[in-house]
Order: C-alpha cells, then structure tokens, then sequence
C-alpha cells in the first residue's frame, strides 16, 4: 500500500517506484486524492478528501487512509514524506508489517511552514517520532541522507529521482536558431526563485523565451508580473503537462532553468526531478551551487552554477550564447550523464530495500 498525497499523473518518482514494485512482482495500491482513469494496470484508489489544501485537507485524508489501510492489511505500508507518516505509524502499532518512509522532502524546513515556528515544531515532532520509528527511512539526496542520520542515529537509504533513459533526444531546436527557448519546468511555488527570475527576464534580449511548465502558489502572481511589465511575448506559461508531453517540450528547449532560494535548508539540501530530466534531455542548465549540485557537475559537467539570483544568470545565458564551445561541451556530458544517472540504475537500489523488507 503506497500512500501520497500528491497526484499520481504527475508525480513521476512514485510512477517509477510502483512500477519497480509491480515488476518485481508486488500487488501495489495507490492511495491519491487526485487520480484519473488512466491506471495503466495500477491499483489507484481515491480518497474524496473534499478539500483542495490546508489542514482540513491533510486530516481528512489521514483519516480516510488509516480507515482504509485498516480494512485491507498490508505487508508493506510505504508512506510518502512526513504528511503521510502518521498513518505508518499507528498502522505499524496495529500489525505486523514493513512500514517504509520516503522523504522526499526536508519537511519541518520547507519555505511554506520554516516561517511559523508553531508550525515547524509540529512537523519538527512528526519528523522526530516517525523517522525514528519506520523500518526503512529513504531521502532523495546525499547530503539530506547524511543530515538525517546524523539527525536521528539511524540508517537512511539514498533513492534519488532519476528518470528513464530516454533514446536520443530531437534536435529540433538548435540554439543556432533565432529564437531560444529557456525552460523551467516544475511547481511554480514560493522558495524557487521564480519571482526574481520574472524580474530580471525584462532585460533579456527578445530573442529568448522563458517557458514555464508547471503550476502552484505563485502562478497568478507571476502571471500578473509578466502583465504589468508587457513581457507576454517574452514569458510564456504553459502550466501543467503529463510527464510525455513534457519531455517533448524539454527536448525541444535550448537551455533548462534549476533555481531555487538559499533561505532554508530543504532547498538547500535539494536535489530536484528537474535537474535530471534536463540531462536525459540532452540540454545544458543553469543550476545553483548547492552541495548535491555542485557534487553532481563534478562528476560530469552539464550546468553552469549560478551563486545568487541577480543579473549574473543573464551573464551566465549570454556567456553560454556567446561560448559555443563551451555550450556543446556541457551539451555533450549530457549524452554521458544519462547513461549513468537514469532510473534503470538506481531502482537496484528499490530492489534491495524490498528484499531487506522480508517480503
């Protein structure tokens, strides 16, 4: 039983981990609020949780999970980040059974709830009282991995969010072109920089095109940015695509965009979908300086690190305009990256955890 609470169209690491699961052989349920028809031959089941966000909506879903996991026993029970935890943790007390937690997130140090200390200490007890008691702990980056078990005396496996591995990518739009698509793709939230990113594309040259795939908090925000300050044409909001639409896109991009803020230690210990999908894409990025970043481009070079969000990534964009042998250098460790940093390698890493499992 997989519990989320985000939607399963689009949530592409826990596409992969069922998938993992399914061909190794494992009956897999997925409890989503949000879930479509399409199932692909996966077990979706949607909890009506009748609101869209807030409190309410991660009560109700907690409530209608555990009911739910009560009436259908399960040998493993995989909870997804700390939103989730509490259902692992009382079914565990009930029966006997694997209780796995992914965090893909450094819960109690997001943006959206490090700002109340209130909130922080509730999520901060969640984090200490559930991590604590799961049988397996899994985080998505190396150095989250190595601050959690420093945190909580305990091994932490590290499963990091690769995706397939794509055939050759389309080359369609060279960015010998007259027009250069610059593209971010992800959650248009708070923390990821996106509003400076607004601000500074006024002194782009018109040539190059933000394009922005995603949705979140900030989307009327930064679409009346880009109203007031008449760049309609210059910044464009393509919100939210299935993971195959999106991958056309991405190929078809001359540069990816990976930005996120320094002001708390999730973004800091981050290691985003987004940086990965642009490598499987062939493309180039500009990418922050962060300790998982900075260790991956010294394994094979495929970003330019950016320090801070200010005029120096139009620099940085320029500069790579301008360099043509440094861009086709980058492009090029892509095509070697991929081959290594693709999710056919590291679901080894899903196989070993379910056979620690004892299921």
């Amino acid at each position: 039983m997989v519990l989320i609470t985000s939607n399963f169209d689009f949530d592409q690491r826990m596409q992969r981990i069922v998938n993992t699961m399914t061909h190794l052989g494992y009956k897999v349920t997925v409890l989503s609020p949000y879930v479509s028809d399409e199932t692909n031959g996966i077990d979706l089941v949607r909890l009506m949780t009748f609101f869209k966000k807030g409190k309410g909506f991660y009560l109700v879903y907690n409530l209608l999970a555990f009911v739910h996991v009560l009436f259908n026993k399960n040998q493993i029970i995989y909870t997804v980040d700390m939103d989730t935890a509490w259902v692992g943790y009382f079914y565990k007390k009930i029966f006997k059974c694997c209780w796995i937690l992914d965090m893909h997130e450094y819960f109690s140090e997001m943006p959206e709830i490090a700002g109340s200390l209130f909130v922080k200490n509730i999520w901060a007890f969640t984090e200490k009282m559930t991590i604590t008691a799961c049988d397996i702990a899994i985080s998505v980056s190396p150095s989250l991995q190595s601050l959690l078990e420093l945190q909580f005396k305990r091994k932490v496996w590290l499963v990091r969010s690769l995706p397939y591995l794509q055939d050759k990518a389309s080359s369609k739009n060279e960015h010998t072109i007259k027009e250069k698509v610059i593209i971010y793709q992800g959650a248009l939230n708070e923390g990821r920089g996106l509003e400076y990113l607004v601000d500074i594309w006024a002194h782009m040259p018109p040539r190059f095109t933000l394009a922005l795939y995603g949705e979140g908090t900030i989307s009327n925000l930064l679409k009346r940015m880009v109203k007031d300050r008449k760049m309609d044409d210059q910044v464009k909001f393509y919100g939210k695509l299935k993971p195959d639409q999106l991958k056309n896109e991405t190929q078809n991009a001359w540069l990816g965009l990976n930005l996120l803020s320094n002001r708390d230690l999730n973004s800091f210990h981050s290691l985003a979908n987004k940086f990965f999908d642009y490598v499987q894409a062939e493309i180039p990025q500009i990418t922050h300086s962060f300790p998982n970043y900075k260790l991956l481009n010294e394994e094979f070079e495929v970003a330019a690190l950016l320090k801070y969000h200010d005029q120096s990534m139009i620099d940085l964009i320029l500069e790579l305009e301008k360099d043509e042998a440094k861009y086709q250098y980058l492009k090029s460790n892509t095509f070697k990256a991929k081959k290594v940093w693709n999710w056919q390698n590291e679901e080894k890493v899903i196989e070993k955890i379910l056979e620690q499992s004892g299921y």
